[in-house]
Order: structure tokens, then C-alpha cells, then sequence
């Protein structure tokens, strides 16, 4: 027995019989999951961070409602689990979408096209007319690249939709050099793809009346790009939009459809032509934790709190007053293997630099680093 799984056992006050059954549980998660978290290092992954975890804890029952919330409620999302994901994407999305693209060009059923020559061909030309785009790191672009090998090319696929002027007209030579036969060799489909959103708040918000978030942005930048290659660009401005996260939740999406529907309705012709949200997964609605259902956890988050690992700047644009239930009081109970969401728990993911006066020094069980976007 390792040194980090006997501290876990007397902290949790175990017998003999039922160490024995937590060890053989925890054992098995660590090798399937837990220990792939990217910020574990050698010597102190999972084993060693749950028994430092559970020692910030004063008292034995609060131990046990901690590592009852570990036991029964943390979900963890593994790379294989994130990369299936991304692999089901073109699939279930981009294939049918250029299917039902194709049979409505020639006017027969999505299941005749691939055995209509000249539908084929249309589907075919659709397919390179499709542009993929990364909104942040957890895009796995890597990984769409790899599992479509033969069906989509490098020039239509790029990490992040913010590209200096050399990039879009790159973009535009491969697709007319493709496209040399296309009276408008232009991308008519963007997707812009993403790994997960809790609240949907980063992706599109309103702010003082004004549109705010990361479609706001692409809007911008597209709109804007436009006009510097002339007519060199690649993309239609009537191309329609489809934002594909491989996961949210359903606050997330009833979120980011509401909005849309708001910022047509409020922008008109100002705003995307044609743009539609898709998910690869929606947890359930019953996810977060809830203090009627969990008040003992619920209490930890008071508790165990520290307003030291607050951000002013992310506190405004969330209008949060605190995160013990993290961004935007989202209350999850989520980690993914390659970083944790600041909308889960902050007992999972904060740890006090500088705590303020009188407040609790917190431990992270999966340390959170900041993303890039």
C-alpha cells in the first residue's frame, strides 16, 4: 500500500474491510482516468492530490462528505472519451449537413446521393467548400485532422479564426487552385468548434446593450477581413455558421440559442445570415449541485473558500459576487482531463496564493491553469 493511499485511509477513518474496497475502487479510476490529468506530475498524481485534498478538511465528516462528492458526483472526462467525441463529429454533423446539401441541389434523398454521380460530385465540391475553425485550444484540431486524413485537407482546416491578412488569401488560392472549374470558389460553411461550454456567457452575451463573447469577435473579424484582400476572400459572407461544441451543458444551450435568437432579431443584416449551435454532448440538466439536494457539500463551499482566487476582471463580465460555485455560480461538478472548468467547484480547482485575511488556504484536487482563447 502506497504512503498516499494509507494518509487517505486514516483520514477517512476506514477499517480494514472497507479500505480494502475503496483502494481496489480508487485504483481502478486512477489508471482509467484520473492519473491522465495533464497537470498531475510524476510522483504526485491522483492518489497523492486526494490525500492532500482531503487534509485541508477540519473534521472527519467533512472528509467523508468530500470524498463521498469524489466517490459518487465528480464526473471526469477522459482523452479518449473528448477525442471520441471529436471523431463523431464529422459524422453525425458535416456529413449529413453536405448529404442533405447535395440531394437538395439535385433534388432527390439524402440516400441517393452518393450513388448519383453528378450528386456526388456536388457533395464533393460542398465538402471542400467547408472551412473549420478552432475557437480556443480545446478545439482538438489535431485530432479532426487526423480522423478525417483523406476526407478533409490542411487548407481547410485552421487553429483559430483570427488570421492576419497572408492566411485568408493562402486560404483563397488553395480553394481556387481546388475550385479552378467554381464560378465562386468561396467557403459557403464555417464550423467553428470548440471543447466545452458551461454557461455559454464567453461564447455570446449582452453587455450595456451591446453583443459581447467569442461570435461577436468572429464577426468582427470576418466582417472586417473582408475588405483587405478584396476580392480575394475567401469566405462568403452569407456562408452559414455552425458552432459545435464537443460538450455543454443544457445551461449553456439554452443559453447561447436564446441569444442567437435575440441578436438576429436586434442586429438584422449586422449579424451571421445563417447560424446554428450543435453539440456532441449535453449533460443533463441535473448535473450541477444543488444545496437542497447536497446541502453538507454545499456547506464545504462555503466553508473552504478563499476571495483571494477571485478575477475582477472575469467577476464583472460574469456579474458573479463570488465563485464558490465557480464562473457564473454554475455549480458543476466537472473536470476534463486536460484542464478543469473555472464554472465547476472551486474546492476542485482554486488554490490560495495569497489568501485574504481570515479566509481558508485552498488545495486544488485537479489544479485549474488558465486557457488560451
Amino acid at each position: 500500500m502506497s504512503l498516499a493511499l494509507e494518509a487517505i485511509s486514516k483520514r477517512l477513518g476506514w477499517d480494514d474491510e472497507t479500505a480494502q474496497q475503496e483502494f481496489a475502487w480508487l485504483e481502478l479510476m486512477a489508471k482509467l482516468k484520473y492519473d491522465e490529468y495533464r497537470d498531475f506530475l510524476a510522483g504526485a498524481r491522483f492518489f497523492e492530490r486526494l490525500a492532500a485534498w482531503l487534509g485541508q478538511f477540519k473534521t472527519l465528516e467533512e472528509r467523508k462528505t468530500a470524498y463521498d462528492f469524489v466517490r459518487k458526483r465528480l464526473v471526469f472526462t477522459s482523452t479518449a472519451e473528448i477525442n471520441r467525441l471529436v471523431e463523431l463529429f464529422y459524422h453525425r454533423y458535416v456529413h449529413q449537413d453536405l448529404l442533405r446539401g447535395a440531394a437538395e441541389t439535385h433534388g432527390i434523398p439524402s440516400y441517393e446521393v452518393m450513388v448519383n454521380e453528378r450528386a456526388r460530385e456536388t457533395f464533393h465540391r460542398l465538402r471542400r467548400k467547408t472551412l473549420f475553425m478552432g475557437l480556443s485550444d480545446g478545439a482538438r484540431i489535431d485530432v479532426l485532422r487526423r480522423s478525417n486524413a483523406g476526407r478533409l485537407s490542411n487548407e481547410q482546416i485552421v487553429l483559430q479564426p483570427f488570421l492576419d491578412d497572408k492566411k485568408w488569401r493562402d486560404l483563397a488560392d488553395e480553394l481556387q487552385e481546388n475550385l479552378e472549374d467554381d464560378d465562386n470558389p468561396k467557403f459557403k460553411t464555417v464550423y467553428v468548434l470548440d471543447d466545452f461550454t458551461a454557461s455559454g456567457t464567453s461564447l455570446i452575451r449582452w453587455k450595456n446593450g451591446k453583443l459581447r463573447g467569442k461570435l461577436e469577435r468572429l464577426w468582427k473579424t470576418l466582417k472586417g477581413a473582408k475588405g483587405k484582400p478584396g476580392d480575394t476572400f475567401p469566405i462568403d459572407l452569407k456562408a452559414q455558421v455552425r458552432v459545435h461544441h464537443y460538450m455543454a451543458t443544457e445551461q449553456a444551450r439554452n443559453h447561447i440559442e436564446k441569444l442567437l435568437t435575440e441578436a438576429k432579431q436586434q442586429l438584422g443584416d449586422d449579424w451571421f445570415e445563417d447560424i446554428r449551435p450543435t453539440y456532441g454532448l449535453v449533460f443533463d440538466e441535473k448535473l450541477p449541485v444543488s444545496e437542497t439536494e447536497e446541502p453538507a457539500l454545499w456547506k464545504l463551499t462555503e466553508d473552504y473558500y478563499d476571495p483571494g482566487i477571485e478575477s475582477e476582471k472575469h467577476m464583472k463580465a460574469s456579474g458573479d459576487t463570488h465563485w464558490k460555485r465557480g464562473y457564473g455560480q454554475c455549480a458543476l461538478p466537472l473536470v476534463l482531463e486536460h484542464n478543469t472548468p473555472n464554472n465547476s467547484l472551486a474546492l476542485l480547482w482554486a488554490e490560495s496564493t495569497n489568501p485574504k485575511e481570515g479566509a481558508h488556504s485552498m488545495r486544488p484536487l485537479f489544479y485549474r491553469r488558465q486557457r488560451h482563447t
